[in-house]
């Protein structure tokens, strides 16, 4: 839902940008307001897609170069394993505050858009097929004056593409559309127009063609079915096709035909065209009942600028539009309520972790935002823009970093994350040569373990007893791959009686190498890692390398 308010905002936006510029320049030439009524529409087609590449900024007290209000305490005591640790980066599932009444909400909302953007865009597709389905049942148009005409005309407009003509039953049709076959469609009766009726058409619809006027009338409907919802966007179709006319005009009068002329050729087509009763078509229409007394009163007005577009003003006014459009699609909306975030960092008996650094990097922007917890373990973040995050929990000795992608919505959200311990890393080097002397021992002495209890209330955690080694047993080099050698790496854990269980080999490894290091692994005996006073399980890595002497 805040990705539909904050995409309508950025549209309309970049559309209310256009009708200023385009009001600015009421007295200019009709084909540039269209050119800016266009590129503010393109404008806003690109604005999610220039989200990701425009500099964030937005609208509330919350500075974003500036780490959010947060908790912090004083360092705990937390006893680190002597033996080196690697810490395996992990996402944590963790526990959210009851969402139910947002998410319903937010669940209506698209189902309302969704609706919305169907019922648009079936008229569209339905229009587009009965094009198809008419242009299909037109007949070429053979006549030699109609192709005299459109040569002379393609010539003097400085158009190279094939134009097909095309004739129908349909009396009330004039019209124009296609990119890379445009087509122009006429009633069977207009085979017997006269031929300067003849040119003014072909002039007027091979203006729509030449300045593509269809490709922007159909991304105009597409973004409105986007859209529906915003009356802009209603608007700006109706503002383009309507400058559209007023252009093309502009374009046929400037072409040499007298106003007073091309008026009454349009007249007459008016009169002679029945109503076009439940026809419509998504293209360019020469007569159109709406606003044919507003073209023909434009044509009369001899003060009105009728120059065309030159290539430099549509490239300064494309940059301008863009320009607009990016620092538009930088936009962040910030919820009215800023976004709490807070939680609980705990150890996997239920122990609190104090003085845990806590990352919340916002991954719209880039800012990053950090707080320590509590000395009962709590982090909290106030003022966070909505958005998307990565949580990051590093640095804590004998624990594994976390990392987790967050939404904010603008409530208070709580997350409450338990660290694991992290893996015992050891690493063997075997030689090729003699087996080594067997070491005599006595028997393994343990210390009592007691049973493994969660923390009960805010105890604090994080004390870690490292697991130490109490018998070692070395792989021996297998005489089979003598001279050659290789690398294994195997993965298993340390269980709570202090055994070495579930090795596997991790990759690929020679056989005969990897049966060696999990023989002699798997013969190793640990006093096992203690948490906050309790035995618990430890995952151990450990990486055999066997080194042929020649």
């Amino acid at each position: 839902m805040t990705a539909i308010v904050e995409a309508t905002i950025k549209v309309s936006a970049i559309l209310a940008a256009g009708f200023g510029l385009a009001a600015l320049l009421r007295a200019r030439a009709a084909a540039l307001r269209h050119w800016i009524l266009a590129a503010a529409i393109v404008g806003a087609a690109l604005a999610p897609a220039l989200t990701a590449i425009a500099p964030a900024w937005h609208v509330g007290t919350f500075d974003r170069g500036r780490p959010a209000a947060g908790t912090t305490a004083a360092p705990a005591t937390i006893s680190a394993p002597a033996q080196s640790t690697v810490g395996v980066a992990m996402t944590v599932a963790v526990a959210d505050a009851p969402r139910a009444d947002r998410s319903d909400l937010a669940s209506a909302v698209t189902r309302l858009w969704a609706g919305g953007a169907v019922v648009c865009v079936l008229p569209l597709l339905a229009g587009l097929a009965r094009l198809a389905w008419i242009g299909y049942r037109s007949r070429r148009i053979v006549d030699p004056a109609w192709i005299e005409i459109l040569a002379d005309v393609k010539h003097e407009s400085g158009l190279s593409r094939r134009i097909r003509l095309l004739e129908t039953d349909r009396p009330a049709l004039v019209v124009t559309w296609g990119a890379a076959a445009p087509k122009v469609l006429v009633p069977r009766d207009a085979l017997a127009w006269p031929r300067e009726r003849i040119r003014v058409v072909l002039r007027h619809e091979l203006a729509h063609i030449r300045r593509a006027d269809w490709l922007v009338q159909m991304l105009a409907e597409v973004v409105r079915a986007v859209y529906w919802f915003n009356p802009l966007l209603w608007i700006a179709c109706r503002r383009v096709r309507e400058e559209s006319e007023h252009a093309c005009d502009d374009a046929v009068i400037g072409l040499g035909v007298e106003a007073p002329e091309y008026a009454s050729h349009l007249l007459d087509l008016a009169r002679t065209m029945p109503p076009r009763r439940g026809v419509w078509v998504p293209a360019q229409a020469i007569v159109r009942p709406s606003s044919l007394e507003r073209r023909i009163t434009a044509m009369l007005n001899v003060r009105i600028d009728r120059k065309p577009l030159s290539a430099a003003s549509r490239v300064t006014l494309s940059l301008a539009i863009l320009a607009i459009a990016v620092g538009v699609a930088g936009f962040r909306a910030a919820a009215q309520s800023s976004t709490v975030l807070t939680g609980t960092i705990t150890d996997q008996l239920g122990g609190v972790l104090p003085n845990a650094p806590v990352l919340l990097t916002d991954l719209g922007s880039g800012a990053k935002h950090e707080v320590r917890s509590s000395r009962n373990g709590q982090y909290e973040f106030v003022g966070l823009p909505s958005g998307e995050y990565l949580l990051s929990i590093d640095g804590i000795p004998g624990f594994k970093r976390v990392q987790q992608r967050i939404i904010l919505t603008g409530d208070t959200m709580k997350r409450d994350v338990t660290l694991q311990i992290a893996a015992i890393q050891e690493t063997i080097r075997v030689t090729d040569g003699p087996p080594p002397d067997a070491v005599p021992r006595g028997p393994v002495q343990r210390k009592p373990r007691p049973a493994a209890e969660p923390c009960a209330g805010d105890c604090v955690g994080g004390n870690i007893g490292v697991p130490t080694k109490l018998r070692d047993v070395k792989p021996i080099f297998p005489s089979s791959q003598s001279g050659t050698g290789g690398v294994v790496n195997l993965r298993g854990t340390i269980d709570t009686a202090g055994h070495v269980i579930g090795l596997q080999v991790v990759g690929e490894a020679n056989a005969d190498l990897a049966q060696a290091a999990i023989t002699a692994v798997s013969q190793w005996e640990f006093e096992p890692t203690r948490l906050d006073g309790v035995v618990i399980e430890t995952e151990i890595n450990v990486s055999v390398s066997f080194a042929a002497v020649r």
